[in-house]
């Protein structure tokens, strides 16, 4: 489940199904020129189309593009790990264009742990309002290269000190970010941050883009005043005993909306076997995992989440809520028979058993997660379809406000409380189709 630590002021307005509609762009600099980057074809001075490029790489092109330029990324694979530090950006490619470096080097490291990264696309906090779409980014070249403390990200996008940072990842495929090291959660296709101090906001939209292969997380999302709209992309992993992976994660902060997403497969083979921890769903792979999303500076749940219309199949738990106000609906959660032994459609806890790792929002804080974890977590879990096929042993449909175990092992105890709204869904084939616990109400 959670492992990598790895609002904006004011929102966009609600659309009426209750997903955030966020920018993608803010206004940006007057049109610059069209430029052209191809490693396989001539290169000179012409640039005006895939023939006659400027460029054979496509970092020289971001060197030389002013503000407004649109980038045209020529059919062809490019060895490069990518750096975009300016704004006002268009990327896009003609043909079957794939950035695929065969050297692993750590070019930035993670705002919140101070962790080295190895990103194959790395936009630093100096690139606001650029736009990506279409590249096939492709890591399985250096995968075994990263080692060490170091992670591997597909595509990082990072907002620190006063940056405001905006833009679109859309269309791209991203696979291949399953570093040597992913048992320690490392592996990343897609990571948005925020500097936690400072007035650092990230505004992105995540859409229509295909993500798998990945280590720890297919698209992440985590800090204060970070904001995204995770739309329409299929992201997809295999079962692993390394880690408990997530197809989705927003937290430590972050909000927005997670839609209309196709989200399979995670799965930790591993996740009965630890039997030191008291609260063993903590351990279960997610297709959308919401920890501490939403909560501002003092730990106190003040933004909703939405996450609707998604297809979530065969994960350990279709949806997981961890210290955070959410509305989960209309999503279709699904396993194949026989199903999964013990796996949970939606699962909401005030704060779990590791909640008390983490001090918030620096270590300079007042206190950690779980002696903050809001008393009054709004959770809204409707008109949602889950269907396990078999009614494996042990499998929940919803359950919310689990304070089921207590401190022991390393562990902390049940904290927090949620307020639920628990009914209408349609639950069909799981042993337990509806729980409200102790820690709800």
């Amino acid at each position: 489940m959670r492992k990598s630590t790895t609002a904006l002021a004011a929102l966009a307005a609600l659309v009426a199904a209750g997903v955030m509609a966020i920018p993608a762009t803010v206004a940006g600099a007057a049109a610059g020129p069209t430029i052209y980057v191809g490693p396989h074809t001539i290169v000179n001075d012409n640039n005006h189309s895939c023939t006659n490029t400027g460029y054979a790489t496509i970092g020289a092109a971001v060197t030389a593009a002013p503000a407004g330029s649109t980038i045209i990324v020529c059919a062809g694979t490019y060895h490069e790990q990518v750096t975009i530090g300016k704004s006002d950006l268009t990327v896009k490619t003609q043909g079957y264009a794939r950035v695929a470096p065969t050297t692993a080097t750590a070019n930035t490291t993670d705002l919140d742990t101070g962790q080295p990264i190895v990103a194959i696309v790395d936009f630093t906090p100096a690139a606001n309002n650029v736009n990506i779409s279409g590249l096939w980014i492709d890591g399985t070249g250096i995968e075994a290269g990263v080692v060490g403390s170091d992670n591997l990200v597909g595509v990082l996008d990072q907002a620190s000190a006063s940056h405001f940072v905006s833009g679109k990842i859309n269309g791209l495929h991203v696979k291949g970010t399953t570093p040597a090291n992913s048992g320690s959660g490392n592996g990343q296709g897609i990571l948005v941050q925020s500097a936690m101090t400072g007035t650092a906001h990230a505004s992105l939209n995540i859409l229509n883009n295909n993500v798998s292969g990945y280590g720890k997380n297919g698209v992440t999302c985590e800090d204060l005043r970070t904001v995204c709209a995770i739309t329409g992309n299929t992201i997809t992993t295999s079962p692993t005993g390394a880690v408990a992976q997530n197809g989705v994660q927003v937290g430590f902060g972050a909000s927005g909306s997670v839609t209309t997403n196709h989200i399979s497969g995670n799965q930790w083979t591993s996740w009965q076997g630890d039997t030191g921890n008291p609260q063993m769903q903590s351990d279960g792979a997610v297709g959308v995992l919401l920890y501490a999303a939403g909560v501002n500076a003092a730990g106190v749940t003040t933004i909703t989440t939405s996450v609707h219309g998604n297809i979530l199949a065969g994960n350990d738990i279709g949806v997981e809520l961890v210290d955070s106000a959410a509305s989960v609906t209309y999503n279709t959660i699904t396993e194949v028979s026989p199903g999964l032994v013990d796996s949970i459609g939606v699962y909401g806890v005030g704060c779990d058993d590791y909640c008390g790792y983490f001090n918030w929002p620096t270590s300079s804080s007042p206190g950690t997660l779980n002696s903050l974890a809001s008393s009054s977590q709004h959770v809204k879990v409707t008109n949602n379809t889950i269907n396990f096929a078999a009614s494996p042993a042990g499998s929940y449909g919803v359950w919310l406000g689990d304070n089921s175990w207590s401190a022991g092992n390393g562990y902390f105890g049940p904290a927090g409380f949620e307020i639920v709204i628990a009914t209408p869904n349609s639950i069909t084939n799981v042993a337990n189709p509806l729980t409200i616990g102790g820690g709800a109400s």
